[in-house]
């Protein structure tokens, strides 16, 4: 049995055709694409435990997948893979809400453990018993029903909640 689906953005392709074997032996599904706007839309449309992003792309930079894909799916782990590792980016990497930030080069062990705890997060449990939870488009609207929705996602990301007065 599979343990996860991993989708992997790089624009290097030897790095693609690594990170796949690599994710493959450790019994995960992946997906590869070299283009980032390739990567956000399969990202949005495709549901994925993990998604790996590099950060220098041609047409989209992975701060901007992180960003994008956070914003539309913000229990969704992303994992940062850069041969330009520095504090700056990865300080904004952990702002915009990587799950981890792995400098190039890496050992398969170091890959499988980024990828492994990110599967291990809510967003897996979210999307396995809530599917509408990991769909949401926006979090601006605090009324009614999505006010009940960023709750549940919360709890899925906390843990356990205490529900007080009327729901």
């Amino acid at each position: 049995m599979k343990k996860g689906k991993a989708l992997v953005i790089d624009d290097e392709q030897i790095v693609l055709d690594s990170v796949k074997k690599i994710l493959l032996e450790g019994n995960y599904d992946a997906e590869v694409t070299p283009s980032g706007r390739q990567g956000l839309e399969w990202g949005m449309q495709k549901d994925y435990d993990v998604v790996l992003t590099d950060i220098r792309m041609p047409d989209i930079g992975g701060m901007v997948v992180l960003r994008d894909l956070k914003r539309a799916k913000p229990m969704l782990p992303v994992v940062i893979i850069t041969g330009y590792a520095n504090v700056r980016s990865a300080v904004q990497a952990m702002k915009l809400g990587a799950s981890d930030y792995l400098e190039k080069p890496f050992t398969p062990d170091e890959l499988l453990k980024s990828v492994d705890k990110g599967c291990r997060s809510p967003h897996r449990r979210c999307r396995r018993t809530r599917p509408w939870l990991t769909r949401r488009k926006s979090f601006r609207c605090w009324s009614g029903r999505q006010r009940m929705e960023n709750l549940c996602i919360s709890c899925c990301t906390i843990g356990r909640m205490l529900w007080m007065g009327t729901t």
